[in-house]
């Protein structure tokens, strides 16, 4: 009787046991997330108010509480690695911004989401990082490569799909091509004016 007696008693305790477990990994993600609105929430704030100073602190934050409640190879994560580069773009640390768009993009590889509307939003401020630091070719790549995926996404009458064209002829302007650039400028400004 004994034996019988025990066996109860250890699922009670294996029961208590997995349920704590659960409360404290629900409450470690939950304000994990509650962190993160926060600060990426400031960050978003700061940068798109003109104060990509201001921003800095309160992304890289964000970066890594995301990085530990979701991992390094969340598209989430990989999202947020891209707002911080943006941040260090615009304070022209344009060293610390690459290896964040390089990161970025190998998740959105990883995860096979090199079609997705994400990827070609990241695709596009990779290309503007890149005219930044000279690399026109490398930049009209990109930018062709996100165009590309608008495209299959259905998107060439948003504003987004013009400002993609924009960038392509402004690479192309920067190659000294302006033959090549002036019908896709012109291409962007007629979709600009119907949206």
């Amino acid at each position: 009787m004994p034996a019988i007696e025990e066996q109860p008693k250890a699922s009670k305790s294996l029961g208590k046991t997995l349920l704590v477990k659960a409360i404290a990994v629900t409450f470690f993600l939950f304000t994990g997330m509650c962190l993160f609105v926060y600060f990426d929430s400031v960050g978003c704030s700061m940068y798109y108010s003109g104060h990509p100073d201001k921003a800095l602190e309160p992304t890289k934050r964000a970066l890594w509480v995301q990085e530990l409640v979701l991992g390094h190879d969340n598209l989430e994560v990989a999202n947020t690695r891209k707002n911080l580069a943006r941040v260090y773009d615009a304070l022209k640390r344009f060293d610390e911004a690459e290896p964040l768009y390089v990161a970025a993009m190998k998740t959105y590889e990883k995860k096979d989401q090199l079609k997705s509307h994400a990827y070609a939003e990241t695709l596009c401020f990779y290309g503007d990082h890149q005219m930044y630091m000279r690399k026109y070719d490398d930049s009209l790549g990109h930018y062709k490569e996100a165009r590309l995926i608008l495209a299959d996404l259905r998107l060439q009458e948003t504003r987004e799909y013009a400002w993609t064209l924009q960038r392509v002829a402004n690479a192309l302007k920067a190659l000294n091509r302006r033959d090549e650039a002036q019908p896709i400028d012109a291409e962007a400004t007629k979709i600009l004016r119907k949206v």
